[in-house]
């Protein structure tokens, strides 16, 4: 099981609270499918944030500043290149240790991705027809045992 912390991002916690946070449910699925638990961060708590986010500030400020590319592939080239022979060699400055070495430490501890892909969708709340079916994008569903006039939610899946 992996344990993520959120920084409180808009499309995943909709609602941010110490003790019942609530989640996006198609991220709380996306979660869910990939093996995961999240835990939104307190809010204006530096201390219980992650660090990942720089990353990526520290990959534009370094290895692509000012520099155009011809293509996504060439991008990624320089991207892998930068990354081997510098990124990972570096020290990281907060913990005081090389990159590779932490990754090294770490790699038996990550588990393999699942086999089959995340099915996306939109979640929409309908009400009950007086014929005990909701109407979906122009086509009827049966909504039974819902009762009539009750709110049901929907699960689009979306492709």
């Amino acid at each position: 099981m992996c344990y993520v912390v959120l920084d409180n991002l808009k499309r995943g916690v909709f609602k941010p609270d110490l003790y019942e946070p609530e989640l996006n449910p198609v991220y709380a699925a996306l979660l869910a499918h990939y093996g995961s638990v999240a835990d939104p961060a307190r809010v204006r708590d530096a201390n219980g944030k992650g660090s990942v986010e720089n990353a990526i500030q520290h990959t534009q400020d370094m290895a692509l500043k000012g520099r155009r590319f011809d293509s996504l592939q060439a991008q990624s080239e320089l991207v892998e290149t930068w990354e081997c022979k510098w990124a990972a060699k570096r020290t990281h400055g907060r913990a005081k240790c090389q990159v590779q070495v932490t990754y090294e430490e770490e790699r038996a501890s990550l588990l393999p991705l699942p086999i089959t892909h995340f099915a996306f969708f939109r979640e929409m709340v309908r009400t009950v027809c007086d014929d005990t079916t909701v109407r979906v994008d122009g086509s009827n569903y049966a909504a039974r045992p819902a009762a009539i006039g009750s709110k049901v939610t929907v699960l689009l899946r979306t492709l």
